[in-house]
């Protein structure tokens, strides 16, 4: 059986928080900050988890009622203006290379995303 996340980590010597176990840095891509329908799904989501074992983000394009909520509830928020609805090949790069250097700063070991924009931009940013 294939070692968890967490136990990979301990096994590398990696620091640790005090109680053994570091945290698992999630990030949830979402283009729009509204609060309603699969955003709302996305709040429940990043809520369910618990904080002591999940270091919780939620990346849109902006801030709104999604991304204060998140905020009260604990959860880091990113904003990348340049992922926009339309498709537009400048716009889409830009969004694509911001992501791409956030996930790399932030160093996160879960990247989710749901609908088509945030889809294929996060998990080819994620990758990279």
């Amino acid at each position: 059986m294939m070692p968890s996340l967490v136990e990979r980590e301990i096994a590398s010597g990696a620091p640790q928080p005090a109680a053994g176990r570091r945290k698992i840095r999630l990030a949830h891509v979402q283009l729009l900050p509204l609060l309603s329908g699969v955003q709302r799904v996305t709040l429940d989501l990043l809520r369910s988890l618990d904080p002591d074992e999940f270091d919780r983000s939620l990346i849109c394009c902006e801030a709104g009622s999604l991304s204060v909520a998140a905020e009260r509830e604990g959860i880091t928020c990113h904003f990348v203006p340049e992922m926009v609805r339309p498709i537009s090949l400048a716009k889409d790069w830009r969004a694509y290379k911001k992501l791409r250097a956030l996930f790399a700063a932030e160093q996160f070991d879960i990247v989710h995303t749901n609908s088509t924009k945030p889809g294929i931009l996060g998990r080819l940013a994620a990758r990279a």
